[in-house]
C-alpha cells in the first residue's frame, strides 16, 4: 500500500514549469508529471494544482510522487444509485474507495466519480471509511446538505450497520472513549479520560453464520473508525480489518476488482424524516 505521507518538498530555484522542476530535481519524466497533475498529487504553495503552470522563483511544491490509488474506474457508478431526486441521492457505496478526495488523489473517489457520471454538483453529508460499503446519502443542493447535517448533529438520523466477526459477543449498549488523534488505528478505552470522545453503539442482534457471527449494530455516535475500534477492543475485529487485528479475509469483498482495503462492515439502513416534508424515509441494503 502506498503511503500518502511519503512526499517530496521542493523550492523552485528559477521560474520554470512544474514538469521542468520535477524532471530536474526528482528525475520524473514529463509524462509522469502529467499523470500526477491529473491525479491531484501536486500542491503549489499549499494549494492543489492540476495544470503544468510556470512557477515563480522560490515557489514551494509538495509532490506525492507515488499517490495511493483506488479502483474507482472499475465501478459502474450509475448502478450504485439507489435513489435520486432534485435534492439528494442515496448510493450503495463500494468498499475500497474513499468518499472524497485524499491528500494525494483528487479523482479516484465517490464524489468525483458521481459528479462526472451524473453531471451535477454533489455535496458530502456523511462519510464511510474507505474500507466500508453500503448506504451513503449525498446532497445535490447546499440547502439539503445543511439540513441533513443538522439532523445528524441533533441525532435525528438512525444508522444501522451489519458486521461479520469471528467471535460471539453479547448484545446491548457498548460504550468506549476514543483518544482524539488523526492517526489510525484509533485508541479506545472502557473508562473515560479527559478530552477523549465518547463512543456509543448498540449491538441489536448476533446471528451465527457457519463459524462466524453477524451483528446488527445501531450507531449512536459517529466517530471515525468507531465500530472497528470498539469491536477490536472486545477481541472481535471485523473480518478483513487487518488494521485492527483481523487475521481473516473479508468474505463480502467485491469480486470484480481487488480493493486494497475491504472489511466486512456494511452501512445497512438509514432512517430519517425529510427536513421539509417531514415524511419518514428508510433506505436499506442487505
Amino acid at each position: 500500500m502506498k503511503s500518502a505521507f511519503v512526499v517530496h518538498h521542493i523550492v523552485s530555484a528559477t521560474p520554470s514549469k512544474i514538469s521542468e522542476v520535477l524532471e530536474r530535481q526528482l528525475a520524473i519524466a514529463p509524462s509522469l508529471t502529467e499523470d500526477l497533475l491529473y491525479q491531484g498529487s501536486i500542491w503549489y504553495n499549499h494549494v492543489r494544482v492540476r495544470e503544468n503552470i510556470v512557477l515563480e522563483k522560490g515557489a514551494y511544491l509538495r509532490v506525492h510522487a507515488e499517490p495511493r490509488r483506488f479502483p474507482s474506474e472499475k465501478v459502474n457508478w450509475r448502478k450504485t444509485v439507489l435513489y435520486e431526486d432534485d435534492e439528494f441521492l442515496v448510493i450503495q457505496k463500494p468498499s475500497g474507495i474513499p468518499v472524497h478526495a485524499t491528500v494525494d488523489n483528487f479523482v479516484e473517489n465517490v464524489i468525483y466519480s458521481l459528479q462526472k457520471e451524473l453531471e451535477c454538483e454533489i455535496y458530502v453529508t456523511q462519510r464511510l471509511d474507505t474500507a466500508t460499503e453500503g448506504i451513503l446519502l449525498l446532497a445535490k443542493t447546499k440547502w439539503f446538505q445543511s439540513q441533513f447535517n443538522k439532523l445528524l448533529r441533533e441525532r435525528d438520523v438512525r444508522k444501522t450497520y451489519l458486521a461479520r466477526i469471528e467471535k460471539e459477543i453479547p448484545t446491548g449498549e457498548l460504550v468506549h472513549y476514543m483518544q482524539q488523534t488523526l492517526q489510525a488505528p484509533k485508541v479506545v478505552s472502557r473508562t473515560p479520560h479527559e478530552g477523549w470522545q465518547e463512543c456509543r453503539l448498540i449491538i441489536e442482534s448476533v446471528n451465527t453464520y457457519n463459524v462466524d457471527f453477524d451483528l446488527e449494530i445501531e450507531l449512536l455516535t459517529g466517530r471515525t473508525h468507531q465500530i472497528r475500534a470498539q469491536l477490536a477492543d472486545l477481541g472481535a475485529p471485523i473480518l478483513g480489518d487487518k488494521m485492527y487485528g483481523s487475521q481473516r479475509e473479508n468474505p463480502w469483498a467485491p469480486t470484480d476488482y481487488q480493493p486494497s482495503e475491504s472489511i466486512a462492515l456494511r452501512a445497512h439502513r438509514l432512517e430519517f424524516a425529510h427536513p421539509s416534508k417531514q415524511n419518514k424515509l428508510i433506505f436499506e441494503v442487505k
